[in-house]
């Protein structure tokens, strides 16, 4: 059992530090903190791998299918931030995240679903898709 989990952790950390492919989109640039109730942020790097797009691309999905509502009356927002430009930098020191990070964010709470993320984004969608429901449904209420 402690091989598996070790091997686990060196897998999602392999993944962590292997973000070395560029993405050919234009990021969103953050400018401000949202004014929705709940954000959901993923902070990155300019240079990105399959996971780091996987991470973004699941947890978009998550929102559009479980908060489609809620997105559309701004009551829920998603930004993701490029860790390495101005206004991504300054956003991150706000939040005080220092690196790739997935978190759902109201008020001072903070939920970090980045281990999860990485972990599940390639290989279990599904199961990021609920994390991601799981943290904003514990916020909501």
């Amino acid at each position: 059992m402690k091989k598996i989990v070790m091997l686990m952790l060196l897998a999602t950390s392999f993944s962590m530090l292997s973000c070395n492919s560029t993405t050919g989109t234009s990021e969103e640039k953050a400018t401000a903190v949202e004014q929705a109730d709940i954000m959901v942020y993923y902070f990155h790097y300019t240079r990105r791998c399959a996971t780091c797009n996987a991470v973004e691309d699941v947890t978009r999905l998550a929102l559009k299918e479980y908060y489609g509502d809620k997105v559309e009356k701004g009551e829920i927002a998603f930004q993701s931030i490029n860790i390495e430009e101005k206004e991504g930098e300054a956003t991150a020191n706000k939040l005080e995240i220092a690196g790739q990070a997935l978190i759902v964010l109201k008020g001072d709470k903070i939920t970090d679903l980045t281990e999860k993320g990485f972990l599940y984004a390639v290989s279990e969608p599904e199961k990021l898709k609920a994390e991601v429901k799981t943290a904003v449904d514990a916020v909501l209420n």
